[in-house]
């Protein structure tokens, strides 16, 4: 059975607190909302940021407008990282809660030896000068091998593999697919990471104007 706990009032900074309640419950999941009209969100820190760089539990992001229905099209990004696997392992569950088609996707970035969507992608492009056909082929194995560790039995999913920058390829694939919710890892916990967050992670929260999951 459902159950709802009493309200909780604290004081302090918002993205502290609410993250501090969070970790008093197992399993919790923190949801905030978000703006997207105008153009200062853009260029300073949102508190949804906050929260998202300090928080060791799930955040789904909703933006501002009602919502009608849980989400029937999920696309998943990839990096391969630790967290990257965990965002895979929570975007599976909540396709299987909400019977969901799910696309997984990984960006190959255009330039050679480039590091980017948290600094994963050097553990696979250790050359600096790797042909793209064996690339996209290293690339394609990790993909498989991840697949593999998931319990995808009864859903329905796709793999892509694009490329380009990867923001602007997940956020292509979002448009593409009429992505409702998008998952993927957050930023790792560092004092740096805290400061200024993952140009990615970033730029597609302020321009993806669906659901977002971020997973720590």
């Amino acid at each position: 059975a459902n159950h709802i706990e009493e309200p909780v009032v604290q004081i302090g900074r918002i993205h502290n607190e609410l993250v501090r309640v969070a970790n008093d419950y197992d399993n919790s999941l923190i949801v905030v909302g978000r703006h997207t009209e105008g153009v200062m969100h853009k260029f300073l820190t949102t508190e949804a940021e906050r929260i998202i760089a300090h928080a060791s539990t799930p955040v789904w992001v909703h933006p501002h407008r009602s919502i009608s229905r849980l989400p029937r099209i999920i696309v998943c990004a990839l990096d391969f990282s630790e967290n990257c696997k965990r965002a895979a392992e929570v975007a599976v569950m909540v396709a299987k809660s909400c019977a969901a088609q799910i696309y997984f996707v990984h960006v190959i970035p255009e330039s050679t030896g480039y590091v980017d969507m948290e600094g994963q992608l050097n553990v696979y492009y250790p050359q600096e000068d790797v042909e793209r056909d064996e690339v996209h082929q290293r690339v394609t194995t990790v993909m498989a091998d991840m697949m593999a560790s998931l319990d995808l039995e009864g859903l329905c999913y796709a793999e892509k593999i694009l490329s380009g920058g990867a923001a602007d390829g997940v956020k292509r694939l979002c448009d593409e697919v009429n992505a409702e919710l998008l998952v993927m890892g957050s930023s790792s916990h560092s004092n740096l990471e805290r400061l200024f967050m993952g140009s990615t992670m970033r730029w597609l929260l302020n321009s993806f104007e669906e659901d977002i999951l971020l997973v720590p």
